[in-house]
């Protein structure tokens, strides 16, 4: 969840923005910002991706290359590591924050070298440009 990063002061939370799960379960991510003070609307971007045992196995064989490479050894042994990749139709999308620039474009070049890999949506940001971002909100 997050607040809408294209006008904070209008006071929109968008749920699991250009995140996708497997299947549709009720969840209190939706429903729990809307008792929040000050909230007035929740946009919910939650989808669906279609079951396909391919893009399952190419989403962990991605994950396990990103998370084998020395560079993200530190992430690996994190509960959630920040990383976070959406496979559709072998269209691979990385979301989540890393620390440095050289992290996310070594993460791109994992994923695009993994075979059956159609093509990479690069959607990382670095610990800096989170920073900027929150500063520029508040």
């Amino acid at each position: 969840m997050r607040w809408d990063e294209l006008d904070p002061s209008a006071q929109l939370w968008t749920i699991l923005s250009d995140v996708h799960v497997a299947e549709l379960i009720p969840t209190p991510a939706v429903s729990g910002p809307r008792k929040i003070d000050g909230v007035r609307q929740v946009h919910d971007q939650i989808s669906v991706l279609p079951v396909s045992q391919f893009d399952d196995q190419l989403r962990h064989r991605i994950a396990r290359a990103i998370y084998s490479n020395p560079n993200f050894w530190n992430y690996a042994i994190m509960a959630d590591p920040p990383v976070h990749i959406v496979v559709e139709h072998s269209r691979v999308t990385l979301t989540g924050v890393v620390q440095s620039e050289v992290e996310r474009m070594v993460a791109r070049s994992i994923a695009g070298s993994q075979f059956g890999v159609m093509s990479v949506v690069n959607n990382l940001k670095t610990d800096a440009e989170v920073k900027d971002a929150l500063e520029k909100a508040f």
